[in-house]
């Protein structure tokens, strides 16, 4: 094949996934413009030509609909990053990640029982944490954003199944 071909072939590939995992996460174009910071228009392009954004629009965007770049570029065959279980996802762990997300990523078996997703931990390290927080704290973030996402009449992509429920989250709180 051709650099051209393959070109065209990336493009055509980034424009069927994009489109296809924004409906999936049942997201309208100016939706997932807002959330990821980019103009609806730029979004549509995207979508109908496989035209390609910034870096770091496409990283809004791929963090959005919870899958990585590689899998938007056609680079990772198979299933989107967010349809990955949490066993095939490896959470940050780097010197730069906040305490308290790293005390939740060094224990497995407390991940597997939350079922935290891969967008749920880039929405985490979205934020600005402080690098001292504690564990304690990271989990009632974790706990808040998927309120968010539930009360907003949306899961986060990925986390349609039931998310494990706790001691006060019964509905009204």
């Amino acid at each position: 094949m051709t650099q051209s071909h393959n070109h065209e072939r990336t493009m055509e590939i980034l424009a069927i996934r994009l489109r296809k995992l924004r409906q999936k996460a049942r997201l309208t174009q100016r939706e997932l413009a807002e959330r990821a910071g980019v103009q609806q228009a730029q979004l549509s392009r995207a979508e109908r030509t496989g035209r390609s954004l910034s870096t770091k629009a496409m990283q809004a965007i791929a963090c959005e609909l919870g899958t990585t770049l590689s899998y938007l570029y056609g680079e990772e065959d198979g299933e989107a990053a967010g349809s990955s279980s949490q066993a095939e996802y490896v959470p940050p762990t780097g010197p730069d990640t906040p305490r308290g997300l790293r005390e939740i990523a060094a224990s497995p078996a407390l991940c597997e029982e939350l079922d935290i997703q891969p967008v749920e931990w880039q929405r985490l390290l979205a934020l600005e944490l402080p690098s001292d927080v504690r564990q304690e704290d990271c989990l009632e973030l974790l706990l808040v954003l998927r309120r968010v996402y539930r009360r907003s009449g949306r899961s986060s992509p990925g986390t349609e199944k039931k998310a494990p429920t706790f001691v006060g989250d019964e509905p009204g709180d």
